[in-house]
């Protein structure tokens, strides 16, 4: 997420929208203390293993799995075939 720094304890309980540095839009869901990031389309889901991890004046967080956009998803099947 561009020009952000998002700390654990910023995630507020539900769903939450952020938009990508591609202008595509991740949800962070936190239910009960756990986090998932899911995809525009919601075929993607990564759960936060690690957070808060400070690196070159940013923040990072290790997740589960690579999350991309739909579409991305769709074009990356489409050359396997």
């Amino acid at each position: 997420i561009p020009d952000t720094k998002i700390f654990a304890k910023d995630i507020p309980e539900g769903k939450t929208e952020l938009t990508t540095a591609a202008n595509k839009t991740l949800t962070v869901v936190n239910e009960d203390g756990k986090v998932a990031i899911v995809s525009d389309d919601g075929k993607c889901k990564a759960y936060v293993l690690e957070t808060d991890i400070e690196f070159s004046g940013n923040v990072v967080h290790v997740v589960s799995d690579l999350v991309v956009p739909g579409e991305w998803k769709e074009k990356w099947a489409e050359k396997k075939e």
